[in-house]
């Protein structure tokens, strides 16, 4: 378990519908580095309060992650090609289509290679 203090210095809507928080902590020992590092990657719970809040083990849930919203594979293949279409024609507008052609040209190709 990693304990610290941080500034909240940045949150950003994620276009899943995540939220991505960026702390910055003061400067920290070698030991603390370590937890910390060795908690990249994983999923992890936190609690945040201001500093005069005392937070007590008994505070933070012991819950499980469920990920019943958990995203197919074709879902979230589809989300990555919409950031891609949006950010390189600057709209959404005609998505659908390119998609489907998009798909279907993935398709194509890998058809090729069976005959």
């Amino acid at each position: 378990m990693f304990r610290g203090q941080a500034i909240i210095s940045k949150i950003t809507t994620m276009h899943d519908r995540s939220v991505r928080v960026q702390l910055d902590t003061q400067e920290m020992n070698p030991e603390l580095m370590a937890d910390l590092f060795n908690l990249n990657s994983k999923f992890c719970n936190f609690a945040l309060a201001p500093e005069d809040t005392k937070i007590n083990q008994e505070d933070v849930p012991d819950i499980k992650p469920e990920f019943k919203g958990e995203k197919s594979s074709s879902q979230i293949l589809r989300n990555r090609m919409f950031v891609y279409y949006k950010e390189k024609n600057g709209t959404d507008q005609g998505f659908q289509t390119w998609y489907a052609s998009a798909l279907d040209e993935i398709g194509q190709k890998y058809l090729s290679k069976v005959n």
